[in-house]
């Protein structure tokens, strides 16, 4: 059985299809990311009661991000500013960054 490639996972990732080109910001230099961006909808109890609420995440190949990635590195998709506040890597190739957006 074949192990797929970052070519082979870059298809899901691409602009023309279903990512989105997103600007990982890092001290002071910037790079673009494709992934897919995602503002998943969560729901958390605090003392029985249910609250709504979204959690954004973006998901992208691990090997695209920028070398010495970190929690509180910046994301900006679709005009909206995030920090990141946790990586997730799945052990494929593929990471999820957990986002909270900034006001």
């Amino acid at each position: 059985m074949a192990v797929e490639s970052a070519t082979d996972r870059a298809v899901f990732f691409a602009v023309a299809d279903f990512g989105t080109a997103a600007t990982y910001q890092r001290v002071s230099t910037n790079s673009t990311v494709n992934g897919i961006f995602d503002n998943e909808f969560v729901q958390v109890e605090v003392a029985e009661v249910p609250y709504d609420s979204v959690e954004p995440v973006f998901y992208c190949q691990t090997a695209d991000l920028p070398t010495g990635y970190t929690v509180g590195d910046r994301l900006t998709v679709n005009a909206v500013y995030y920090t990141i506040r946790e990586f997730e890597p799945d052990g494929t190739g593929v990471s999820k960054l957990r986002l909270e957006a900034q006001t």
